[in-house]
């Protein structure tokens, strides 16, 4: 229950923190706003995923991507793992349309231009899935 407001905190302040670099001019409450509506495609992306789980006796945790396949992933076998795994899987619908409101929002909120508010985000997510694909490497040891 508190892991969704601590994971938009932070994701705000690292948002707060890119656009500032940028050149914008958000504050760190409009960010704040920003960052909660976005999260909203990922809380339907959970209601949609609810019945996929309850439908299953076992529940595989190297399985849990596959369950709801609304990502690039989903032409892999089930239960990949690595690099390749990790970008795919993070190029889903719903982070999409996150990413489209977040851009949308930051234009307004830091008072820059759609472009650069697209640019900024689409770095801050290029690096997330780079600490995804650096992570999936460790733990597989190569």
């Amino acid at each position: 229950a508190i892991g969704a407001p601590v994971m938009v905190l932070a994701c705000s302040f690292f948002l707060w923190l890119a656009f500032k670099v940028a050149g914008g001019a958000p504050t760190f409450g409009s960010t704040f706003s920003v960052m909660a509506h976005s999260f909203l495609p990922q809380s339907l992306k959970g209601l949609l995923f609810l019945p996929a789980v309850l439908r299953r006796d076992t529940l595989d945790p190297k399985s849990v991507d596959w369950l709801f396949p609304s990502h690039l992933g989903m032409f892999l076998p089930e239960g990949s793992t690595g690099p390749l795994a990790s970008v795919l899987t993070s190029v889903d619908a719903f982070n999409l349309w996150s990413l489209a409101l977040v851009s949308i929002g930051m234009a307004h909120a830091a008072k820059t231009s759609r472009t650069r508010a697209a640019v900024t985000t689409a770095v801050l997510f290029l690096a997330y899935v780079g600490l995804k694909v650096a992570t999936s490497s460790l733990g597989q040891g190569q």
